[in-house]
């Protein structure tokens, strides 16, 4: 092992225990700075608090952080575990390298099905290796392109935020945002065209910066089918970028009868959304259909 990689090790199996400590993981970042320098291979192999293991990217600002916490979204991949049943089918919109993917399908003990839609290369390259570093070869189906409402040819780009080589978040653009930046022609397709098993989509995760409604309505026939539970990132900036209030990006493209719930700031909880500006700029949300709100009183997570 490195010597880098192997400080970097240390490090985290210090800042996990104290990532909710105030002012710890800014240390873990000047941190991780300095030991980007040194080292010559930014990809760590990370196991998380709830055992799954990722490589994760030093450089990248989205991945960074999961490696000196050991965390990645614990708390709503448990919630999409919770709330998947096994003859349910998982499909992670956006998948990334396999963040929700992987653990979500670790934490069912690699029992059932997820389809992970991913079009960007380089995280479809990183993703195919968590699958396979987690031994989930016949669990994880990956889709190498994106969702829309009909199928084309966009263009992608990263986002400023990261600057990992080849992985990170990206978002579709156009002509305009493209200029004097590097982009990647992908495909799209419809998800009610895309040959899924014969069992009913349980629960999705989207987050596809701000191209979410698109995806909503190339799913329509399916949603409307099978009414899954949905966890969707809410990115205030992106919706104001393409002139979508939260309405309707989360109630004009669902079928009817959904609601919105966020977690309660302190704690566990589901709470619905009384007001969306109340949101951090950032952040994720339930889309829970309305005959399935019982479920989430069974196990806990309202009052």
């Amino acid at each position: 092992m490195a010597v880098a990689e192997y400080m970097v090790r240390a490090t985290s199996t210090v800042t996990s225990r104290l990532w909710h400590v105030r002012g710890v993981m800014r240390l873990a970042n000047l941190a991780n700075r300095g030991l980007r320098l040194i080292g010559d291979n930014p990809i760590i192999a990370t196991r998380l608090q709830n055992g799954a293991r990722l490589l994760l990217d030093m450089r990248s600002a989205g991945q960074w952080y999961s490696i000196y916490s050991r965390r990645s979204d614990a708390y709503w991949t448990k919630l999409c575990a919770d709330l998947l049943d096994e003859d349910q089918l998982f499909l992670d919109i956006g998948a990334n390298i396999g963040m929700y993917a992987v653990q979500v399908m670790h934490l069912k003990g690699n029992v059932g099905l997820c389809h992970a839609f991913e079009p960007m290369p380089g995280n479809v390259a990183r993703l195919t290796d968590n699958v396979a570093l987690n031994q989930q070869q016949g669990v994880v189906t990956i889709h190498p392109y994106g969702l829309s409402d009909a199928p084309a040819t966009l263009q992608l780009a990263f986002v400023a935020a990261d600057n990992g080589e080849d992985t990170g978040n990206a978002e579709i653009i156009d002509a305009a945002a493209a200029v004097g930046r590097a982009t990647f022609a992908i495909e799209v397709r419809c998800l009610d065209d895309v040959a899924l098993p014969n069992l009913p989509i349980g629960v999705i995760k989207i987050d596809v910066e701000g191209h979410e409604d698109c995806a909503y309505r190339g799913g329509a026939k399916r949603l409307r089918k099978d009414r899954p539970f949905i966890i969707a990132e809410y990115n205030r900036e992106e919706l104001a970028s393409r002139g979508l209030g939260p309405e309707l990006q989360f109630g004009t493209h669902l079928p009817p009868d959904y609601y919105a719930l966020r977690r309660h700031a302190g704690g566990g909880e589901l709470i619905p959304i009384d007001d969306w500006l109340a949101l951090p700029r950032l952040d994720n949300v339930l889309l829970c259909p309305a005959e399935k709100m019982a479920r989430l009183h069974a196990l806990g997570l309202m009052r």
